[in-house]
């Protein structure tokens, strides 16, 4: 369990918006314990030359902060410097408190998302077949609401992905990357989405609106029919033509998708589903 000193847990709490986000932290870290395997070295090792272009290449988008984290210790390892343009804090304010921050930042109807989706994240890892699927582990969060440094509540896209495991492929380091998504959404839920397999053949959402937690995706085999074509710019009347169902049929898809990713329209619907990777 990681603990803090007394005098920076005041110092803290002084800086950060939700000083109740310290005992949800502590309520994650027993929880996290009793999944990670005891029997793994925590040693420092060096990442491998493919994690390394892996990183080079998800570094490139500048409006997103990316982190480097070690899923055994739960600890970040390494946020770029850009977290100051985008959430107010330094990366030294950061790295000095880590996932500790993370937890007071959270807005507080949002508190509970880490225990809620670590939770279903789990027990659908324990349950994949064993074939390797853990190895093609991609996980979106969208719309989770955080308070940045100057306390304005920002709603954000967190996109995960693993780049090394252990010898018994258990998830060793993950990369994340955190952008602002405020101007795309709507609604005050959030969203999870997990997909898995060399295909991408698994695929699983949560959502925090029972309403809209229904469903093998987020999006629907025949809504992604819809996406596609209205990302190439096509009309409804045009849509239902190309899919021979009725323009209303085509309208009541775009609603149903807007109301379940939270967009605020259409185009802030198609921007996040490619940001997603649903498209």
């Amino acid at each position: 369990m990681l603990f803090v000193h007394n005098m920076e847990l005041i110092k803290l709490k002084n800086l950060l918006y939700n000083p109740k986000g310290y005992d949800t932290y502590q309520q994650f870290m027993d929880f996290w314990e009793t999944q990670v395997s005891p029997s793994f070295d925590m040693g420092s090792e060096g990442l491998s030359e493919e994690s390394k272009i892996i990183i080079r290449d998800f570094s490139r988008n500048e409006n997103s902060v990316k982190v480097i984290f070690d899923n055994q210790k739960y600890s970040v390892l390494y946020i770029s410097e850009n977290l100051k343009d985008i959430f107010g804090y330094t990366s030294k304010e950061f790295m000095e408190y880590n996932m500790l921050l993370v937890f007071h930042s959270l807005a507080f109807e949002h508190l509970t998302m880490p225990i809620k989706v670590a939770k279903w994240s789990t027990k659908i890892q324990k349950n994949l077949p064993n074939d390797g699927s853990i190895r093609h582990f991609k996980l979106t969060i969208c719309g989770l609401k955080v308070k940045d440094k100057n306390r304005r509540t920002l709603s954000v896209l967190a996109r995960i992905s693993t780049i090394e495991f252990t010898e018994n492929d258990e998830v060793k380091t993950i990369i994340i990357s955190v952008e602002n998504i405020s101007h795309l959404m709507k609604s005050n839920a959030y969203w999870a989405r997990l997909v898995c397999g060399k295909e991408q053949e698994h695929k699983f959402y949560f959502s925090s609106d029972p309403a809209h937690n229904t469903g093998k995706d987020i999006v629907s085999n025949r809504e992604k029919d819809v996406l596609r074509l209205i990302a190439k710019g096509m009309e409804s009347k045009e849509i239902a033509k190309e899919l021979f169902i009725s323009t209303g049929t085509v309208e009541n898809h775009r609603r149903n998708m807007i109301a379940r990713t939270g967009a605020r329209d259409t185009t802030a619907l198609l921007q996040i589903c490619i940001s997603c990777g649903i498209i």
